[in-house]
Formats: C-alpha cells, structure tokens, sequence
C-alpha cells in the first residue's frame, strides 16, 4: 500500500479530528490563537533557550532527522536541544515547525531509539497535527492565563481538544513503526522514554502485555469512558504506554501494515510539481494538497 497520511491514520485520530472540526466555534478559536501566537517570541525562546542542532552542532543526532524527512517527503524542521534532567521531545508550530528534545533523552537513548523519537514527531508534521497539538498543548498548560477566547474555551471544546489530541499519538506511533520497520524498537523507546529502567525494557514480554490489556477490554466501552480516560491523562499528554504498544501490534496483525518504506515522492495534481506531505498547497501553482490533512483549509481564508 503507498504510505500516504491518509492511509495510515489511525481510525480513532480521524474520527476525533473529523468531530472537532465540525465543531461551530473551533474555526474561530484556531483563527484567534494563529493571530495570538507571536512567531518572532517563539523565535526567540528557541533562539535564547535551547542549542540549535545542525550539521555544526551534533551533526550525528541532526543526521537522523534529515534521514526521517527524507523518507516520509516532509521539510525538515528546525531541530533544537532543551538541557533538561527528563526524557521528553514535542513538535511546535507557528509559521515554521520546531522540534525539542531533551538532553536527558539523548543520553538514555540510542541513535536509533532517537530515530524512533524523530520518526514520531515527525509523524505528527505527516499528519498536520502540529498547529492543533500545540493549541491544546498551550491550553493544558496554561488554561485561564491565556488572553481570551482562549481562557474562557467552552468545557465541551477543552474535552473535544484533549480527547483527539491523545488520540493523535496513535496515528504519529503508526509513523514510527514503519520507519523502523519493526513493532519492537518503538515500543521499547515508549517505555524508556517513561523512565523504565533499560534492563526491564529488554525483558519485557510485548505479547503479555497485550493479552493483560485484551482482558480488560469490554464491548461495552463507551465514549463517555475514553472522554473520562482523556481527562484522567490530561497531565501526561500521552495515552497510556501499554494501550500504544496494543494498538501498535494489533495495526502489525492487519492487511494494512506496510513491511517497507518505499513511498514516491508525491506530485501536485495540477502542475506535477514535487509536494512535500506537509504542504497544505503547493508551493509553484496554489493548489491545494489532498494529501495534507489535519489542516482545516478554511483557516486560510
């Protein structure tokens, strides 16, 4: 199958997206916080605050970054190091897209679990999560200190944001599985990136983990159960780590999961110029990219 961001999404990502979109104030709430959120102070924290990577500067790590892009047709994204005692990375957009990472995750990692981390957030630009994701992200953490509309979101809205952004890890995992071409190496970089000592990690029965996490699963699920789980993870902003890995195994099982990564680069319809999946129209003639999803083109009118 061709790897494509439509194909590959993961069915709880679309259906979230799908509802909040549909939403009646969500067009407007976006429009705002696009209108609030200062590109050149963004510049500037990275700019002060973090060490930008690049072919100077850890050449090896940004080396890894340029290899994801290269496979998934994405621009490569500025890519920054936050000196930090935690393991962590997360994807920023405003007018450009950043990636931070943690110094403390290039210690406990590998260069290929870094390429595993990469691949992930990576996977969220494939999908055009990123403007969305960092909307809700501002919103976890800083709720009513925010200038209004943003302070004073509607409960429903909060939960509606919350609950497909948790629901966008599914679909960004999908990504990271197929760049490494193997279930194993994502999940093992998911439970060290937790803190899980390496040794345990290598140890670990994936298989045994999806059987605990099948008895708990009941036909009777409802949705009111998984808004109540999305504001039980609200603090983490990740699902749960052995719910991922399930998920993870369960896509490996099915006609759909791709063996390789081997993906022409995408044309514009129009003009047949080359398209990066995170273009939202292409760059020579205007048209918009089908392949771009996530974005709601009406934010641009």
């Amino acid at each position: 199958m061709a790897l494509t961001p439509r194909s590959i999404m993961h069915p709880e990502d679309a259906a979230a997206l799908d509802k909040l979109e549909s939403l009646p104030l969500f067009t407007p709430l976006v429009k705002s916080f696009i209108k609030m959120f200062d590109e050149r102070f963004l510049n500037r924290v990275t700019s002060l605050h973090y060490i930008r990577l690049g072919p100077g500067q850890l050449p090896e790590i940004h080396e890894v970054l340029v290899d994801v892009c290269q496979r998934l047709h994405l621009n490569v994204p500025q890519l920054y190091l936050e000196v930090h005692h935690e393991p962590f990375s997360y994807t920023l957009e405003a007018s450009n897209r950043y990636i931070i990472v943690s110094s403390s995750l290039l210690d406990k990692l590998s260069l290929e679990q870094i390429r595993v981390v990469f691949a992930h957030e990576c996977g969220h630009i494939f999908f055009n999560h990123v403007l969305y994701r960092t909307m809700t992200k501002m919103l976890i953490r800083y709720g009513g200190e925010l200038p209004k509309p943003m302070s004073t979101l509607s409960v429903p809205l909060r939960i509606a944001l919350l609950y497909w952004y948790l629901r966008s890890e599914l679909s960004a995992d999908r990504v990271a599985a197929v760049i490494t071409g193997d279930i194993r190496p994502v999940a093992d970089t998911l439970f060290l990136t937790a803190e899980t000592p390496a040794d345990i990690v290598a140890s670990l029965n994936l298989q045994k983990i999806v059987e605990q996490t099948a008895s708990l699963a009941s036909d009777q699920d409802s949705t009111i159960q998984r808004l109540m789980e999305s504001l039980i993870l609200s603090d983490n902003e990740h699902p749960f780590t052995t719910s991922r890995i399930e998920a993870l195994l369960n896509w490996e099982k099915s006609p759909d999961w791709p063996n390789l990564l081997d993906n022409p680069s995408p044309e514009c319809q129009h003009c047949h110029h080359p398209l990066h999946y995170d273009d939202s129209q292409c760059r020579h003639c205007g048209e918009i990219n089908p392949e771009a999803i996530g974005i709601n083109h009406s934010l641009n009118e």
